[in-house]
């Protein structure tokens, strides 16, 4: 569940990312990449889902990215408000 505030559920992007596990010598892989959809508007909270199946065994890290959606940015991580859980 996301507070948007006074934006709409249009105006953000929920991310959930796999990489390979991080360890002190190696930098993050990424190896997948999901976008949540909304499953629930209730205000100015929005809930997000996703059901994934596992295509590979072994042990992952996982992130969730929470960011701004605007057609006048270049890039969804320009903006300084990108959010990693």
């Amino acid at each position: 569940v996301v507070d948007v505030g006074d934006l709409s559920a249009e105006d953000i992007g929920v991310e959930i990312l796999y990489s390979a596990q991080i360890s002190d010598s190696v930098e993050a892989e990424v190896l997948s990449v999901y976008s949540l959809e909304v499953c629930g508007v209730d205000g100015s909270q929005v809930s997000y889902k996703i059901e994934i199946v596992p295509d590979r065994t072994g042990t992952f890290d996982t992130t969730i990215r929470v960011f701004a959606r605007n057609s006048a940015l270049a890039h969804r991580t320009d903006f300084p408000l990108v959010k990693w859980i």
